[in-house]
């Protein structure tokens, strides 16, 4: 069974630390068969996808608005954020955090609201 991973943090700017972080978990999440699945393409998510993809993984960016094809398997859900959230947590069987603030924390909420795994590794 192909389990989906959200990795969760800051779009925008973020700490050589937390992008290092995140590219040491979607080397990992690739290697152990998982899908690495982000809210955007961005920080902390650019970092984690293309690890994942040069570790020969799969991806899948789940992004609120609309936008023009990358080069990872992309939904846009033409909706707002909350909607974003939900599909990332209905989609994922567990959320990695690295870093991040309320909208991030957001996301997390989801996941536990429904008995999901997080694990918070590093700050922003």
């Amino acid at each position: 069974m192909l389990h989906n991973i959200a990795v969760l943090g800051p779009g925008g700017d973020c700490s050589a630390e937390a992008a290092a972080t995140a590219e040491i978990l979607g080397r990992i999440l690739a290697e152990s068969g998982f899908v690495t699945v982000c809210g955007g393409k961005g920080g902390i998510y650019k970092y984690a996808l293309q690890a994942a993809d040069s570790s020969g993984g799969r991806t899948l960016v789940i992004s609120s608005g609309t936008g023009t094809p990358s080069e990872y398997m992309e939904i846009f859900t033409g909706t707002g954020e909350a909607f974003k959230h939900a599909l990332l947590s209905n989609t994922c069987s567990g959320a990695v955090l690295i870093g991040g603030w309320i909208g991030t924390m957001a996301i997390a909420f989801e996941f536990l609201a429904q008995k999901k795994p997080v694990i918070m590794l590093a700050k922003t």
